[in-house]
């Protein structure tokens, strides 16, 4: 009996994967989907960790490091300014210390993608404050047939 369940396991794996080889591998498509499934997840649905902090900031500043810019979404109710890491750091040092956005990680593959989305501090170059807060997500999508599908989250941090 337990055979018959391990044959049947491989033989779906192999199914999957036979399936996913006739999708094109990667498309823009399905990168401004997972960039856009989890943005949402983390400003619209508020499920980023200390998101009540970042959110007093408006606009919420989101950096372009590891992330085309072209692959962010306008999303309902949110108000996003992207800068670049420099100008990030330059605005912090005119205006002071800040939350913002930035992509850690942005793994998009054809079965399976991982994205990783923080909340940190940029401090200006005068400060001397240290912060105990902020945080992250960690999230994992699966392409079933050519739809993402998000799986619990494999990581949530909290400064």
């Amino acid at each position: 009996m337990r055979s018959k369940k391990v044959v049947f396991v491989v033989g779906l794996v192999l199914v999957v994967v036979a399936l996913a080889t006739a999708f094109p591998t990667i498309t823009n498509r399905s990168e401004k989907e997972i960039v856009t499934r989890s943005l949402n997840l983390a400003l619209v649905k508020q499920e980023l960790p200390d998101y009540k902090i970042l959110k007093k900031r408006n606009p919420i500043i989101l950096s372009t490091e590891n992330i085309a810019p072209d692959l962010i979404p306008n999303l309902p109710g949110v108000n996003l300014t992207i800068l670049s890491p420099a100008e990030i750091q330059n605005k912090a040092d005119a205006e002071g210390d800040y939350l913002y956005l930035r992509f850690t990680q942005l793994r998009i593959g054809t079965l399976m993608s991982t994205v990783s989305l923080d909340n940190v501090w940029v401090r200006s170059k005068d400060s001397k404050t240290f912060y105990l807060s902020g945080g992250g997500l960690k999230l994992r999508y699966y392409n079933l047939f050519g739809f993402w599908i998000q799986s619990p989250y494999i990581g949530r941090w909290i400064s």
